[in-house]
Parts: C-alpha cells; sequence; structure tokens
C-alpha cells in the first residue's frame, strides 16, 4: 500500500509511505519505509499520484521542473 504525502516538508517537496501487508494478519500492515524524489526539490509535489502493478510502483510529481517549468516527472 501507498500513502502519497504530497505536501510533505516545509518546501512541499513530497514523499510516500510505503507498507507491505503483514504475513499472519491480513488485516494489518507493517511500515516499510518513506521514499522521497532523489532530487527533493520545493514545490514538485512528489507523490501527487502513484500508481501499483504487482510489485512496482510509480510516483509522479506533477510541478517537477527539471525538464522545463513545471512539466512534471514519473519517478
Amino acid at each position: 500500500m501507498l500513502i502519497h504525502i504530497p505536501w510533505y516538508s516545509v518546501y512541499n517537496s513530497g514523499s510516500v509511505s510505503v507498507y507491505q501487508r503483514h504475513e499472519m494478519q491480513s488485516w494489518a500492515y507493517q511500515f516499510m519505509g518513506t521514499v522521497t524524489a532523489c532530487d527533493g526539490a520545493e514545490q514538485d509535489y512528489f507523490g501527487t499520484s502513484v500508481a501499483i502493478v504487482g510489485d512496482m510502483y510509480v510516483v509522479g510529481a506533477h510541478l517537477d521542473d527539471d525538464i522545463d517549468f513545471q512539466t512534471g516527472v514519473l519517478n
């Protein structure tokens, strides 16, 4: 399970919290860690969108401007 927090940090750089279903208790989840963008720039809003396919996930940052002004990026 992924929980997106696009407003994480004072600078709104964003993050995603990753949880895994507990093996013995199907109703429980275990916190696995927090994922942030490698550049962690201000106002990127990393985690605005998330998608899970099997064991992989993709995280979007809709205001990332590494390529051009607010073009966005998928990580």
